[in-house]
């Protein structure tokens, strides 16, 4: 099916000047991820890297945990936004709020998931689908793009209320 989105018109790994007055912070400059380490380690990964512009999971690293990184910096309340973009039955997520008391980020913070919905078994139930507050809050509907193209994603997290955006749509509060 066709999904009708409109056009980024912004740069990558860039700020708008709205943004930046905003007191938006560059999390990635699309050239270092100097920003990021992995989970309960102090340096990123290998398995993660920095190629056109873009930070990513280089498939089949095999590394235990390569796929969990977090900021360098805590956040309390915060909007975050990204875009991302995943390959065929891709399955990965957003996790915030988490605490790196546990061995798992996924024991302590929820998930934005990101998914390739018609390609992963867990597209199948709404409630672990793309865009889903994972196996707790349903999204009302489907808007990802196809596998291999970008969606952009908007966290908002102020206090208790969360709202999960995706593709300009505000999904779940």
């Amino acid at each position: 099916a066709s999904r009708a989105l409109p056009v980024i018109a912004q740069e990558p790994n860039t700020l708008s000047a709205e943004e930046k007055a905003a007191g938006f912070r560059l999390l990635f400059d699309g050239t270092t991820a100097s920003d990021w380490r992995g989970y309960r380690q102090k340096t990123l990964p290998s398995g993660w890297t920095v190629t056109d512009g873009t930070l990513g999971l280089t498939a089949g690293s095999g590394e235990p945990s390569s796929g969990d990184i977090v900021t360098k910096e805590e956040y309390g309340n915060f909007e975050l936004r990204l875009q991302w973009r995943i390959a065929k039955d891709g399955n990965s997520g957003i996790m915030y709020r988490v605490s790196e008391e546990y061995p798992a980020p996924y024991e302590s913070g929820p998930e934005m998931q990101v998914l390739d919905n018609d390609g992963h078994a867990d597209g199948k139930n709404p409630a672990t689908s793309a865009g889903s507050n994972y196996a707790l809050h349903a999204p009302p509907s489907d808007v990802t793009r196809p596998v291999g193209l970008w969606n952009r994603a908007r966290l908002v997290v102020q206090g208790k209320r969360v709202e999960h955006w995706l593709n300009g749509r505000k999904l779940l509060e």
